[in-house]
């Protein structure tokens, strides 16, 4: 029945969702403000790294050829 649903859907036929907090917790034991705090340094090394040119834009099929 499940296989149905997904088929006719074109997707899970209900909802999977969990706060990024409530994740963070269960999965690695941290509380909100430190998952925040890894959070921020995390988007500023990558605006770092997109700055450096480390990073690109991929578009479409063709930017992943080297």
């Amino acid at each position: 029945m499940a296989l149905t649903q997904l088929v006719n859907r074109r997707g899970l036929p209900f909802a999977v969702t969990e706060s990024d907090a409530g994740y963070f917790a269960s999965e690695y034991g941290v509380t909100a403000a430190q998952s925040d705090k890894a959070g921020a340094a995390m988007r500023r090394e990558t605006d770092r790294a997109r700055r450096m040119g480390k990073l690109r834009e991929i578009t479409e099929l063709a930017d992943l050829a080297p």
